[in-house]
């Protein structure tokens, strides 16, 4: 691993605990569906941008809000679902869908 990756993922990192910042990785798009279906059906709005998630798409991003509180929620083929928003919001959703939410991004090498 480069001196820039490193970098990259201190920056990263020191990003997420500044803002109070967590993630949820790794969702299935079944389940990517559940949770943006649940939180619109609970007063968030899609950001007017973008299409409502669908899994035949190759790449999808989108931002659920509700009042200030602003998810960013991306999904890829290869790489599965995340969802990045404030840790007061993406712990609970952590636990009522019995996912993990972590202080900043999982990488894989």
């Amino acid at each position: 691993m480069g001196i820039l990756t490193v970098l990259k993922r201190k920056y990263i990192a020191y990003k997420f605990s500044s803002g109070k910042l967590n993630i949820i990785q790794y969702i299935e798009s079944g389940q990517l569906s559940e949770i943006m279906s649940s939180h619109v059906e609970e007063g968030w709005e899609l950001s007017s941008d973008y299409r409502m998630f669908d899994e035949s798409f190759k790449t999808w991003s989108g931002k659920l809000r509700k009042g200030s509180i602003s998810l960013e929620v991306s999904w890829e083929q290869g790489s599965l679902g995340e969802i990045v928003g404030p840790e007061r919001v993406i712990q609970p959703m952590a636990r009522k869908f019995k996912l993990v939410a972590l202080k900043h991004p999982r990488w894989d090498a």
